[in-house]
């Protein structure tokens, strides 16, 4: 296991963010300035699963914009039966996905399960894995940015970012499965690092290709090798 823990980033201390007016948010604000801190060191556009009522995408397309904001999440019954059952109450309706953010001119929100999102043309520097929390879903988000970034569809420098690495949850819930795929999983191929007194886990590759980059190379087989773990 190769996941290292850091301080609470300074950069990420002062931020002034801007979410919705509510506080039906999962990720808590504290949380919010990592991820605008990490959205800010990457070029490209941005990426969140799981935008639900949008109050972090809003902070993140304040914080980046004239930078897109590409926001995926969908609604029963699309792919409710994959869900973990922890999250089914969390499915937005119509009426409340992405509600604190959609009007915004930098924020693109498709209904969609996440593992149909196209990559292409789209030059996402940054993505927020905050979506489907079984082990199958968190798997395979990562690995379709994984794809994308090796076949060259990503913007660097790169950084995936995912909620729910928590420390302290039971082993039959849903919210070990973040913990459960990084540490037994993706940081056997790359370094992890997890933000102390949050939930929030990132990976980076500041350049493609090279010792410090992600692009191509025997690295990636794991991602879709012969024996591909990309859930179709």
């Amino acid at each position: 296991m190769n996941v290292t823990k850091i301080p609470y980033p300074p950069a990420a201390a002062n931020l002034n963010i801007f979410m919705g007016v509510d506080d039906d948010t999962k990720t808590r604000p504290d949380e919010v300035r990592v991820l605008c801190a990490l959205a800010a060191q990457t070029r490209g556009n941005l990426l969140e699963i799981g935008t639900n009522r949008g109050r972090t995408t809003r902070a993140l397309a304040k914080q980046s914009a004239p930078r897109l904001v590409y926001a995926v999440d969908f609604i029963p019954p699309v792919c409710e039966s994959a869900m973990a059952r922890e999250q089914v109450n969390e499915i937005p309706t119509m009426e409340t996905v992405c509600l604190h953010a959609r009007n915004l001119p930098n924020v693109h929100l498709s209904l969609l399960d996440s593992k149909t999102f196209d990559y292409a043309g789209k030059n996402i520097g940054f993505v927020f894995i905050d979506g489907n929390h079984t082990l199958e879903g968190v798997r395979a988000d990562t690995e379709l940015a994984l794809a994308a970034m090796r076949d060259g569809q990503t913007a660097f420098p790169f950084i995936i970012a995912w909620h729910d690495y928590y420390d302290d949850r039971p082993v039959d819930s849903c919210f070990v499965r973040v913990r459960q795929y990084l540490d037994e999983t993706f940081s056997e191929h790359w370094p992890v690092k997890h933000v102390t007194g949050t939930a929030v886990a990132y990976a980076e590759w500041p350049a493609a290709g090279g010792d410090e980059g992600g692009k191509a190379g025997a690295e990636w087989e794991w991602v879709l090798g012969p024996s591909s773990r990309v859930v179709a």
